[in-house]
């Protein structure tokens, strides 16, 4: 699945240091842009981690991105990597974001504070701990519920609960993440999760 990263803390150069870029990064997307990043996911590549940058996705006109519609959802065998960032996720039509996953990269200060979020979180989730979960929830940062989100996956992916960490993503992805300020709705969704682990679920 192709990942969108974003946020502060994203380092183009960083996320290419072990890859074969098979074009020069795409960093201003028009039409012929996307038409070439079409032409060249869609062919096998014979290098090893063969890639391809492209963004910021974001502030693309969201007509000229149909055509990565279908190349995202059933890639080609040996297709090179497709790298997308953004600026602002929230603001990534949905036809494309509901096809990738998505990576958040903060700042080394607020990579810290989201971290230990997800950790309190998990461990709050895993103890059954309603009150944990909702206290655990207070002090994240303004808009940052796909943070939050993100953080608790990272968190279980840490703790190698990895059918888990699958099956609450697939969970989230069904749901929809909450993206802009929608405090109310990421309750819901984690409260969501819990409910599902209390039963077993998941």
């Amino acid at each position: 699945m192709v990942t969108i990263y974003h946020g502060q803390g994203f380092n183009l150069n960083s996320i290419l240091e072990d890859k074969y870029l098979v074009a020069e990064p795409f960093t201003n997307l028009k039409t012929a842009d996307i038409r070439q990043i079409v032409e060249l996911y869609t062919q096998a590549h014979p290098y090893n981690n063969a890639c391809i940058a492209a963004g910021p996705i974001d502030e693309a006109n969201p007509d000229i991105l149909d055509p990565l519609l279908k190349p995202l959802e059933e890639p080609i065998t040996d297709a090179p990597i497709l790298i997308l960032w953004a600026k602002d996720i929230s603001d990534v039509p949905d036809p494309i974001r509901s096809r990738c996953a998505t990576k958040f990269i903060p700042s080394h200060a607020l990579n810290h504070q989201i971290k230990e979020i997800g950790d309190d979180l998990l461990d709050c989730l895993y103890n059954k701990d309603r009150l944990g979960v909702i206290q655990a929830l207070k002090d994240y940062p303004e808009k940052g519920e796909v943070l939050v989100i993100e953080a608790l996956l990272d968190s279980l992916l840490k703790s190698e609960d990895y059918l888990r960490a699958i099956k609450i993503w697939d969970f989230v992805k069904q749901q929809g993440l909450p993206l802009k300020g929608s405090k109310a709705t990421l309750y819901a969704l984690v409260l969501s999760i819990y409910k599902g682990i209390e039963n077993d679920l998941f």
